[in-house]
């Protein structure tokens, strides 16, 4: 069970989750302490470099973007990473649980795309 087991339950039963993530990965996107808010994947949803996505890649789990997607004979996957260069490895779509939708810091929205936008 890993830090966001919690919130890939919820993602997975259809529910948006809004959180807090620590770290400095992700900087100057999200910062430790912001208000992330992640919607669910919905079948059909699209899946591109720069999403960001609520994940998990060999077992551990990451609130970090899309760094490349490939595909062959209708499967694809995904490579991700965080802003600073680090790579965690390929994923399913079946391991890619939500994508972020708003991130809130000191009660200002930074960043946000409409459900289902690229």
């Amino acid at each position: 069970m890993g830090w966001a087991s919690h919130l890939i339950e919820k993602l997975e039963a259809g529910e948006e989750v809004t959180f807090h993530p620590r770290g400095r990965s992700m900087e100057p996107t999200i910062h430790s302490g912001d208000q992330c808010t992640v919607s669910p994947l919905q079948p059909g949803d699209e899946l591109q470099e720069d999403d960001i996505v609520l994940c998990r890649v060999h077992g551990a789990q990451y609130l970090h973007k899309i760094v490349k997607c490939s595909s062959s004979d209708n499967f694809s996957i995904y490579q991700i990473g965080n802003n600073k260069g680090n790579i965690n490895g390929w994923t399913q779509r079946k391991q890619i649980f939500g994508k972020l939708t708003s991130i809130v810091f000191t009660g200002k929205k930074k960043h946000e795309k409409a459900a289902g936008s690229g």
